[in-house]
């Protein structure tokens, strides 16, 4: 949204708009907005069809910007729709690379100068990576160790940040808390869309309804990482849950703490 403030892309652009040097092929994929990017609306699948990882352990390092342009060009987008959720990576790692075209900064650049920098957040950075491994956690995946994943500008928008709990602290509470120093972050807030009677969506940001009191929130998943973060606005409760093993406690136990009228966690 800060970029939508300062007038420099709008929801409604299409994304025909930011690669006049493509020639797309007729489908509807020259009808999709950043909106439907950013809502997961584009009709876009969860991953491109042209995904070939030379390493399944590391599948997005080679995927490079020739080969999303050659998807977005292709006519298997043909029957693509714009009518119903679907959440994809692929499209998230598109609004990043178009953002940059629209800034002409690389993503790192980019979300360093609009967020990391503004909340202090020292300890994120965004491909390339700015740590040397050793600074990094070993992930582990089923109790075997995970190498780390990397990705090219195709989509850094999707997967390319690493952070630690006290700086994804500093994000929740520029989100979450009413003095918040990016006004723009409650924006993505707003609902939509409407995903079915139990879920909407916001820029990004899911709305869960089925608890009664709405739960703003979004998870992550890379091999041997999870991450959470989520508010309750109506009991004034968050989460920010970050765990370097494959964790499938993270989303039941955030959302048990957001949404129980009484917190009484028993831990071992």
């Amino acid at each position: 949204m800060n970029l939508v403030d300062r007038q420099m892309v709008s929801l409604s652009d299409s994304i025909k708009k930011f690669f006049p040097f493509l020639k797309f092929a007729k489908s509807r994929i020259q009808e999709v907005t950043l909106e439907h990017l950013a809502t997961h609306y584009s009709g876009l699948p969860n991953l491109p069809a042209n995904l070939t990882p030379i390493d399944v352990r590391n599948p997005y390092q080679d995927y490079d910007i020739q080969d999303l342009y050659d998807l977005l060009t292709s006519p298997s987008l043909s029957k693509i729709r714009q009518d119903r959720f679907e959440y994809s990576n692929l499209g998230v790692g598109l609004l990043g690379h178009i953002l940059c075209l629209a800034t002409q900064k690389s993503y790192s650049q980019l979300v360093s100068e609009i967020i990391f920098d503004q909340l202090n957040m020292s300890n994120t950075s965004s491909y390339p990576l700015l740590k040397t491994p050793a600074e990094l956690c070993q992930g582990y995946f089923l109790r075997q160790a995970s190498p780390l994943w990397d990705c090219t500008e195709a989509f850094a928008g999707a997967l390319s940040i690493r952070s630690s709990i006290h700086d994804m602290m500093q994000f929740f509470i520029a989100n979450f808390i009413a003095d918040r120093p990016l006004g723009s972050l409650s924006k993505c807030h707003l609902i939509r869309r409407s995903i079915d009677h139990k879920e909407s969506i916001g820029l990004g940001w899911l709305i869960d309804h089925s608890k009664g009191d709405p739960i703003i929130w979004h998870d992550g998943i890379t091999s041997g990482f999870q991450s959470f973060i989520g508010f309750n606005p109506q009991k004034q409760r968050g989460v920010v849950a970050l765990t370097n093993s494959s964790a499938d406690w993270i989303l039941p136990l955030s959302f048990k703490i957001l949404t129980s009228p009484q917190i009484a966690l028993g831990l071992k």
